[in-house]
């Protein structure tokens, strides 16, 4: 099935002839279903994406007289909410488009690309399909290009993520006051944070357009800026051709996350961290968002944007003196917490589990100079069919033959039918069994490019260019395994990515968190 090309249209130009002609592609309708149901890795991204298109029909408007309400748990079907008094919908056409390009209108417009729209079914519970309501009160009012419309009212209904149906109504049937209300139905509320957590994003997401007087209310309550948080916007970074980017900046010694902020249109878009003891923001319209609005096009200009916002952080607020690396602290516990993890690891993975070790080769395994040979086994009494003599007439520890050929009696026969590894002449036992390999720490700065702590085998790299490996690696005291069992969840999460990508990383993640926990004994 085609998907109509009222709903999405890509255009192109092609040469034929030396002639340009434009050629209308269109795609299916299950492919835009695909890409509406994978558009947010973060539910709470959908709530966003409302609120931000709710601001934007405000953008005529000075940040103070704007307004959002948001409403929990509304009716037997425990709906949310969204709704702005602004203009309601003034052009249909262009709201059922998805997929064209930036949004027509004002330059203060946030919205990309009029997807959010679609991906807003993901916190959508009804059954058997997601559904959400927009319900528009448009009143007697100038359309985007001046012209003059008259009242209307829509009650616009998305349902399965791509399908809308549209019944236009008296204004006053779809909504008593100018405006637009949209309904999300049978919220599935257990996907969002928590109502603290809830506040925090919406105040950390609008915190420059909230502290010049936009008005945010959750349940009737105003959302207010975060503690401490300046809007002001300074002259702060200057890039290679003199044009000046916008924001502040403050010293903080106690940060712990992410201390740099950019904003995109006065709207949150990405967050991370650098070392230096302070936090930053700056807003930039002229970088671009991805399709979800979670994070910053990594263009570059993007690039050199963050190369100047450390330089200015190196420049005015110093770096922590960091823990120095020396001996391991409880090497020997953190050692044995990382095996009892790996043979966890191996359950997951195969759905068996030994608790004497972890399959692999008894020798410790084939290094790069080891060859395998075939061999018929000799001198072992008849009593070692799976390896090789340990020594003259004897098997134990301390009788090896040193040279396969100088021994009292040879090891092997080479052209058998066991494997054996062998290197300059010696023999070695090769058989497959449980082992405990011995860990190897290596720590070492990577600056932050890098994760805090991967595995490669049996050795665990440790990354002490982030402050919170060298605590991991550092820590003696009672509570070291909370330091380091996010170091090794990590790790091994990464590890089973590579291997294996279909699986919720989070979900893994806390599956290793929770079991180093467990059996650190710092519960």
């Amino acid at each position: 099935m085609e998907l109509d090309t009222s709903i999405v249209l890509f255009v192109v130009n092609v040469w034929r002839v030396s002639k340009l002609v434009k050629v209308e592609h269109k795609i299916s309708i299950e492919m835009v279903r695909e890409v509406a149901k994978n558009l947010y890795k973060h539910p709470m991204s959908a709530v966003r994406e409302l609120i931000t298109n709710a601001l934007d029909e405000q953008s005529s408007l000075p940040y103070k007289d704007q307004k959002v309400e948001i409403f929990t748990h509304v009716g037997p079907d425990n709906d949310m909410v969204i709704e702005d008094p602004a203009r309601g919908i003034i052009d249909m056409d262009k709201f059922l488009e998805s997929g064209t390009g930036t949004k027509k209108g004002l330059k203060d417009k946030a919205g990309f690309k009029g997807m959010g729209k679609l991906g807003s079914s993901i916190i959508s519970g009804a059954s058997p399909v997601p559904i959400v309501i927009w319900y528009s009160h448009r009143p007697r009012t100038n359309g985007l290009d001046g012209e003059v419309l008259k009242a209307q009212g829509a009650i616009v209904k998305l349902s399965d993520w791509v399908e809308y149906d549209v019944e236009y109504v008296d204004t006053t049937e779809a909504k008593p006051e100018p405006g637009c209300r949209v309904v999300i139905k049978n919220c599935k509320y257990n996907k969002l944070p928590p109502e603290s957590k809830f506040i925090k994003y919406i105040a950390d997401t609008y915190a420059i357009r909230i502290t010049d007087g936009t008005k945010i209310l959750l349940d009737g309550n105003p959302i207010s800026k975060p503690e401490g948080f300046n809007a002001t916007k300074h002259p702060l970074l200057t890039l290679d051709n003199d044009e000046i980017v916008y924001g502040n900046s403050r010293a903080n010694d106690k940060t712990e996350g992410d201390n740099v902020t950019i904003f995109i249109k006065d709207i949150l878009v990405e967050k991370y961290k650098i070392d230096n003891l302070c936090e930053i923001f700056i807003n930039d319209d002229l970088l671009v968002p991805t399709s979800s609005r979670e994070s910053v096009v990594g263009d570059e200009r993007y690039e050199k944007i963050k190369i100047k916002i450390q330089k200015y952080a190196d420049e005015h607020y110093p770096k922590p003196i960091g823990p120095q690396v020396g001996d391991m602290g409880r090497q020997k516990d953190k050692n044995a917490l990382m095996l009892a993890a790996l043979q966890y690891r191996n359950r997951l993975l195969s759905g068996e589990y030994d608790p004497n070790g972890i399959p692999g080769n008894i020798t410790g395994g084939m290094g790069h100079t080891w060859i395998r040979k075939k061999a018929v086994l000799i001198n072992t009494d008849g009593n070692d069919p799976c390896g090789v003599s340990n020594g003259p007439g004897k098997k134990g520890p301390g009788h090896g033959i040193p040279d396969g050929d100088s021994g009292p009696k040879q090891g092997y026969q080479l052209d058998g039918d066991h494997d054996i590894a062998i290197n300059n002449g010696n023999d070695q036992q090769d058989k497959e069994g449980l082992i405990k390999p011995t860990i190897i720490d290596l720590p070492y700065d990577h600056g932050q490019t890098k994760p805090m702590c991967w595995i490669d085998g049996m050795t665990i790299h440790w990354n002490t260019g982030w402050r919170a490996t060298q605590r991991g690696w550092n820590e003696k005291g009672k509570d070291w395994g909370y330091y380091v069992a996010p170091l090794y969840a990590q790790a091994l999460a990464n590890a089973d990515k590579e291997e294996y990508e279909q699986f919720d990383w989070e979900q893994r993640y806390m599956e290793y968190y929770q079991f180093l926990i467990m059996n650190s004994g710092c519960r």
